[in-house]
């Protein structure tokens, strides 16, 4: 649970850090389905905007005329009405029901009216009476609902005169006095509210409808559009900082590249952070900002060498030792590179409606985010490509991932079996349910972008929290809830073409569904199982908020296991 602390605003002691609120927006967009607009609006409902925009808005000095005017109608109510008039007209209105009632077909419901005197003893009543009746159909007879709804309002009226001071001496007759007694308390309540949010620029406990209520329409609109001049100058900020862009006047605002590569980084470093205060520790391996793996050999210096590689301690001590201090270019020595690492990797993202379920989705964009960050930093010749899979497979770009979401669930029904036309044009497709899981397809546009051979190393990393439940087959979609057997068949085929093509697969499973024996199996197998025989790759199961670190650390501990290969090849050689 986030927990966050404000104080009022001061102009002596006003911080704002542009980078720390662009990278909570960047958060919002990436947990929620919401753009930029949203995304501010909704930091500024839970107080997460400093103040100086409030103040810039003029949105304190609003707040505080909204008050005021609310102040001004409430103790007009109280000068003006004598609610104690009317809670007077209620008791004996009450006395005369329980006095004079009768019911023929019912003799012992007036001494039972007799008894009750306030809400506790008509609540207590029918209590008792539903106890008794609660194996029959019951009939409560109209005289009991009007007499609750007698006591509820004068314990209203009550509570009002221990709450204001009313000096009015005007009388309504009592249903013309109740909504006006509950506008006062509606107004008190906003009162409060408004004055805690200008407090602590938290307005996530005004409830927008009741604000419009009270306020009416045109003090409304004033109201939201401070909040969107608010929301217009973050924006504009943001901008200036060229985390956001804007292609034209009237188009929506959209992230830069710069914006996604400090998302990016942002990511990376709360996975590192993890990773280091792992007790295994944090694998590190020296890489020059050409993008070389440099091994700890080292020999002179050539022409063309990298300046970055140079053995600074060799060198000097050369120099000492061979020149009386003196430097030469004959005295440098630079370590040996590997040259430019051959890896391509597809981040085979599940994109069905379960996904969006406790932060899955969320956190694996944010894995992702890091993975493309680390490696254009410290890898930049290996290759990184995205794929999400729903019904059908897509090719993403990272810029992509910020505004991703999983495909949302349209049916609700408990057995689906949908075969669909592949043939078909993409306009109808537009309208097909996309929250399926077709491993399959995945698997399959995976194996297409790794198929080329110019890459050493290829592998999937395949995050997903739920089984097979599609497939293709005869150029048709098949769409099945529960899963059949070929969802599970053909997702196999695929891994195991895969496997045959020397591509790895190394699974993260964010649930336990792959665990259970959908068929009952005469082996009792699981899919997690069988998958695991095709693929010949890893299987975890971790947490969601795991995920980033998880992955991470397999990446950088494998690419530390492939040095020391090529190290012990070439001292072999």
């Amino acid at each position: 649970m986030n927990i966050h602390s404000y104080i009022p605003y001061d102009d002596s002691s006003d911080h704002l850090n542009i980078h720390d609120l662009y990278a909570r927006i960047g958060d919002y967009l990436m947990k929620y389905q919401i753009d930029l607009d949203e995304s501010i609006g909704l930091m500024m409902l839970r107080g997460e905007v400093p103040n100086i925009f409030l103040k810039q808005a003029g949105f304190d000095e609003f707040v505080k005329e909204l008050i005021n005017q609310l102040e001004r109608e409430k103790n007009e109510i109280l000068e003006k009405y004598n609610p104690q008039l009317s809670q007077s007209e209620l008791k004996n209105n009450l006395k005369n029901i329980t006095e004079n009632y009768f019911e023929e077909n019912n003799p012992d419901l007036k001494k039972d009216l007799s008894q009750i005197l306030d809400l506790d003893s008509y609540y207590k009543y029918r209590w008792q009476k539903n106890t008794e009746n609660k194996h029959k159909q019951q009939y409560v007879p109209p005289i009991i609902n009007k007499i609750g709804d007698i006591l509820s309002n004068m314990e209203l009226l009550e509570s009002a005169e221990k709450n204001f001071r009313f000096t009015g001496k005007q009388k309504l007759d009592y249903s013309e006095i109740i909504p006006v007694i509950k506008r006062v308390f509606e107004i008190e309540k906003l009162i409060l509210a408004l004055k805690e949010s200008l407090q602590n620029g938290d307005f996530s406990a005004l409830n927008p409808d009741q604000l419009r209520k009270i306020l009416g329409e045109e003090r409304y609109m004033e109201f939201l559009e401070l909040q969107q001049k608010i929301i217009e100058t973050i924006k504009k900020m943001l901008e200036e900082k060229g985390f956001v862009y804007q292609n034209d006047p009237d188009e929506d605002y959209q992230l830069s590249a710069k914006g996604i590569d400090y998302l990016s980084s942002r990511s990376l470093s709360e996975i590192y952070s993890h990773l280091q205060n792992d007790s295994s520790g944090l694998p590190v391996e020296n890489i020059s900002p050409d993008g070389n793996q440099v091994t700890s050999k080292s020999r002179i210096y050539e022409f063309g060498d990298n300046f970055y590689n140079i053995d600074w301690n060799s060198s000097i001590t050369d120099a000492f030792i061979k020149n009386n201090r003196r430097f030469k270019l004959s005295d440098i020595s630079v370590y040996e590179s590997r040259g430019n690492a051959k890896n391509s990797i597809v981040i085979l993202l599940d994109m069905s409606g379960s996904m969006y379920r406790y932060g899955r989705f969320y956190y694996a964009k944010k894995m992702i985010l890091a993975l493309d960050r680390l490696m254009k930093l410290e890898h930049p010749s290996d290759r990184i490509e995205i794929i999400g899979f729903g019904s059908l497979a897509k090719r993403y770009s990272v810029n992509d991932i910020v505004m991703l979401q999983p495909h949302p669930v349209v049916f609700t029904d408990p057995f689906i079996r949908l075969k669909l036309d592949l043939s078909l044009d993409e306009e109808t497709k537009k309208s097909w349910p996309l929250y399926f899981t077709n491993l399959q397809a995945g698997l399959s546009l995976s194996r297409k972008l790794l198929g080329t051979k110019e890459s050493k190393n290829r592998q999937i990393i395949l995050i997903t929290d739920g089984v097979p439940t599609a497939h293709i087959s005869h150029n048709k979609l098949n769409l099945n809830y529960p899963p059949v057997k070929q969802d599970f068949q053909e997702a196999l085929k695929e891994a195991v073409l895969c496997r045959e093509d020397d591509i790895i697969i190394n699974t993260f499973l964010l649930s336990g569904e792959w665990w259970e024996n959908f068929f009952n199996n005469s082996e009792g197998n699981s899919f997690a199982t069988d998958f695991v025989k095709a693929t010949g790759g890893r299987f975890f199961q971790t947490d969601p908020n795991e995920l980033g670190v998880i992955v991470l650390y397999d990446f950088i501990t494998g690419r530390k296991k492939e040095i020391r290969m090529n190290n012990s090849k070439e001292t072999s050689q």
